[in-house]
Protein backbone atom coordinates (compact mmCIF):
# COMPACT_ATOMS: atom_id res chain seq x y z
CA UNK A 1 0.00 0.00 0.00
CA UNK A 2 2.88 2.39 0.77
CA UNK A 3 4.41 1.83 -1.96
CA UNK A 4 1.44 2.54 -4.16
CA UNK A 5 0.92 5.71 -2.99
CA UNK A 6 4.51 6.50 -3.14
CA UNK A 7 4.30 5.66 -6.81
CA UNK A 8 1.41 7.43 -7.37
CA UNK A 9 2.42 10.61 -5.61
CA UNK A 10 6.06 10.10 -7.20
CA UNK A 11 4.56 9.90 -10.78
CA UNK A 12 2.26 12.99 -10.17
CA UNK A 13 5.18 14.90 -8.92
CA UNK A 14 7.06 14.60 -12.31
CA UNK A 15 4.20 14.98 -14.17
CA UNK A 16 3.68 18.26 -12.52
CA UNK A 17 7.80 19.15 -12.87
CA UNK A 18 7.47 17.98 -16.73
CA UNK A 19 4.56 20.17 -17.10
CA UNK A 20 6.11 23.05 -15.20
CA UNK A 21 9.64 22.70 -17.43
CA UNK A 22 7.60 22.53 -20.76
CA UNK A 23 5.53 26.01 -20.08
CA UNK A 24 8.10 27.85 -18.93
CA UNK A 25 11.00 27.34 -21.75
CA UNK A 26 10.01 29.59 -24.34
CA UNK A 27 10.17 33.80 -24.58
CA UNK A 28 6.98 34.86 -25.78
CA UNK A 29 7.19 35.15 -29.38
CA UNK A 30 10.21 32.97 -29.86
CA UNK A 31 10.60 30.56 -32.47
CA UNK A 32 11.08 26.61 -32.03
CA UNK A 33 12.45 24.30 -33.94
CA UNK A 34 15.41 23.24 -35.72
CA UNK A 35 14.97 26.12 -39.06
CA UNK A 36 14.29 28.88 -36.73
CA UNK A 37 16.95 31.80 -37.17
CA UNK A 38 18.17 33.00 -33.81
CA UNK A 39 18.22 36.75 -32.79
CA UNK A 40 21.47 37.80 -30.73
CA UNK A 41 21.31 41.75 -29.51
CA UNK A 42 25.01 42.01 -29.30
CA UNK A 43 27.68 39.88 -31.33
CA UNK A 44 26.45 36.85 -33.42
CA UNK A 45 23.41 36.29 -35.25
CA UNK A 46 21.55 40.04 -35.29
CA UNK A 47 23.31 43.35 -34.18
CA UNK A 48 20.98 45.98 -33.02
CA UNK A 49 21.60 49.74 -33.39
CA UNK A 50 20.07 53.11 -32.88
CA UNK A 51 17.18 54.23 -30.83
CA UNK A 52 17.23 56.22 -27.67
CA UNK A 53 16.60 53.42 -24.44
CA UNK A 54 16.42 56.51 -21.77
CA UNK A 55 14.03 55.07 -18.84
CA UNK A 56 12.42 51.92 -21.04
CA UNK A 57 12.12 48.68 -19.94
CA UNK A 58 11.67 45.38 -22.27
CA UNK A 59 8.68 44.96 -23.58
CA UNK A 60 7.50 41.31 -21.65
CA UNK A 61 8.97 43.07 -18.35
CA UNK A 62 6.19 45.16 -17.66
CA UNK A 63 4.25 43.48 -14.66
CA UNK A 64 0.52 44.10 -14.33
CA UNK A 65 -0.66 46.84 -11.70
CA UNK A 66 -3.41 45.84 -8.90
CA UNK A 67 -5.47 48.09 -7.56
CA UNK A 68 -6.19 48.33 -3.74
CA UNK A 69 -9.78 47.38 -4.49
CA UNK A 70 -10.84 43.67 -4.31
CA UNK A 71 -12.32 42.66 -7.15
CA UNK A 72 -15.19 40.43 -7.57
CA UNK A 73 -16.33 37.62 -5.56
CA UNK A 74 -12.42 38.40 -3.29
CA UNK A 75 -13.18 39.47 0.50
CA UNK A 76 -10.57 41.12 2.83
CA UNK A 77 -10.59 40.91 6.56
CA UNK A 78 -8.44 43.40 8.87
CA UNK A 79 -6.71 41.66 11.23
CA UNK A 80 -5.46 43.68 14.55
CA UNK A 81 -1.42 43.55 14.11
CA UNK A 82 -0.31 43.52 17.80
CA UNK A 83 -2.45 40.29 17.96
CA UNK A 84 -4.49 41.46 20.91
CA UNK A 85 -8.30 41.31 20.02
CA UNK A 86 -9.93 44.86 19.77
CA UNK A 87 -11.74 45.79 22.98
CA UNK A 88 -15.62 46.93 21.90
CA UNK A 89 -15.91 50.28 21.51
CA UNK A 90 -12.76 50.52 19.17
CA UNK A 91 -13.01 50.56 15.56
CA UNK A 92 -11.10 49.39 13.18
CA UNK A 93 -10.10 51.90 10.62
CA UNK A 94 -10.10 50.61 6.49
CA UNK A 95 -6.51 50.52 4.88
CA UNK A 96 -6.71 53.43 2.30
CA UNK A 97 -6.36 52.16 -1.68
CA UNK A 98 -2.60 52.80 -3.10
CA UNK A 99 -3.37 54.62 -6.12
CA UNK A 100 -1.67 52.76 -9.41
CA UNK A 101 0.93 54.36 -10.81
CA UNK A 102 0.41 55.23 -14.28
CA UNK A 103 2.57 53.87 -16.92
CA UNK A 104 4.66 56.20 -18.90
CA UNK A 105 5.32 54.65 -21.90
CA UNK A 106 2.76 52.63 -23.88
CA UNK A 107 5.37 51.01 -26.36
CA UNK A 108 8.39 50.88 -27.92
CA UNK A 109 10.61 53.73 -27.73
CA UNK A 110 10.85 55.87 -30.46
CA UNK A 111 13.59 55.51 -33.04
CA UNK A 112 15.82 54.62 -35.82
CA UNK A 113 16.96 50.89 -35.44
CA UNK A 114 19.00 48.43 -37.93
CA UNK A 115 19.00 44.83 -37.34
CA UNK A 116 20.46 41.88 -39.01
CA UNK A 117 20.09 37.97 -38.98
CA UNK A 118 21.50 35.10 -40.50
CA UNK A 119 19.17 33.10 -42.69
CA UNK A 120 19.42 29.61 -41.38
CA UNK A 121 22.97 30.47 -39.72
CA UNK A 122 24.41 32.23 -42.33
CA UNK A 123 23.62 28.60 -44.92
CA UNK A 124 21.32 31.30 -46.84
CA UNK A 125 23.25 34.79 -45.97
CA UNK A 126 21.75 37.86 -43.96
CA UNK A 127 18.53 39.57 -43.70
CA UNK A 128 19.41 43.23 -43.19
CA UNK A 129 16.52 45.87 -41.83
CA UNK A 130 15.74 49.26 -40.81
CA UNK A 131 12.70 49.44 -38.04
CA UNK A 132 11.52 53.33 -37.78
CA UNK A 133 9.60 53.70 -34.37
CA UNK A 134 7.15 56.93 -34.04
CA UNK A 135 4.56 56.90 -31.95
CA UNK A 136 5.26 53.86 -30.10
CA UNK A 137 4.70 52.37 -32.78
CA UNK A 138 5.95 50.28 -36.03
CA UNK A 139 5.35 52.96 -38.79
CA UNK A 140 8.24 51.80 -41.39
CA UNK A 141 9.93 48.36 -42.00
CA UNK A 142 12.89 48.31 -44.93
CA UNK A 143 14.30 44.54 -44.99
CA UNK A 144 17.13 43.12 -47.63
CA UNK A 145 18.96 40.08 -47.70
CA UNK A 146 22.35 39.54 -48.91
CA UNK A 147 21.77 36.26 -50.49
CA UNK A 148 24.66 34.77 -53.18
CA UNK A 149 21.85 33.34 -55.15
CA UNK A 150 19.20 35.74 -55.11
CA UNK A 151 19.05 39.30 -55.48
CA UNK A 152 16.55 40.51 -52.90
CA UNK A 153 14.37 38.57 -49.91
CA UNK A 154 13.81 34.97 -51.00
CA UNK A 155 10.38 34.77 -52.95
CA UNK A 156 9.80 38.71 -52.20
CA UNK A 157 8.70 37.50 -48.89
CA UNK A 158 10.08 40.88 -47.12
CA UNK A 159 7.07 42.70 -48.65
CA UNK A 160 4.79 40.67 -47.53
CA UNK A 161 6.25 40.40 -43.91
CA UNK A 162 6.75 43.86 -43.63
CA UNK A 163 2.60 44.73 -44.34
CA UNK A 164 1.94 42.05 -41.65
CA UNK A 165 4.54 43.45 -38.95
CA UNK A 166 3.23 46.88 -39.62
CA UNK A 167 -0.56 45.32 -39.37
CA UNK A 168 0.73 43.64 -36.18
CA UNK A 169 2.80 46.26 -34.23
CA UNK A 170 4.64 42.84 -33.36
CA UNK A 171 6.97 40.12 -34.62
CA UNK A 172 4.66 37.75 -33.90
CA UNK A 173 3.77 37.15 -37.88
CA UNK A 174 2.85 34.19 -40.16
CA UNK A 175 5.98 33.35 -42.14
CA UNK A 176 5.50 33.57 -46.46
CA UNK A 177 5.06 29.72 -47.39
CA UNK A 178 8.40 28.86 -49.45
CA UNK A 179 10.02 31.16 -47.50
CA UNK A 180 10.65 29.84 -44.18
CA UNK A 181 14.31 30.45 -43.75
CA UNK A 182 13.70 33.99 -44.86
CA UNK A 183 10.61 34.54 -43.00
CA UNK A 184 12.62 33.19 -39.91
CA UNK A 185 14.95 35.93 -39.99
CA UNK A 186 12.77 38.57 -40.22
CA UNK A 187 11.09 37.74 -36.97
CA UNK A 188 14.00 37.03 -35.56
CA UNK A 189 15.39 40.45 -36.23
CA UNK A 190 12.33 42.29 -36.13
CA UNK A 191 11.78 40.86 -32.56
CA UNK A 192 15.14 41.80 -31.86
CA UNK A 193 14.81 45.10 -32.84
CA UNK A 194 11.18 45.59 -30.57
CA UNK A 195 13.67 44.16 -27.34
CA UNK A 196 16.02 47.19 -27.75
CA UNK A 197 13.51 49.52 -28.15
Amino acid sequence: MRRSVAFVLGTLSGTALIVGAKLGTHAPGSATGDDSAAAVVTGGGAVVTGGSKSGATPMGSQRPTTSGTPTAGATTTARPTTGSTPTPGHTTSKPTPKPTPTPTQTGPTDGTYKASAQVRGGQYGTLSMTVTISGHKITNVSASETNPTESSCYRSACPKLTSEALTAQSANINAVSGATYTSNAYKSALQAVLNAA
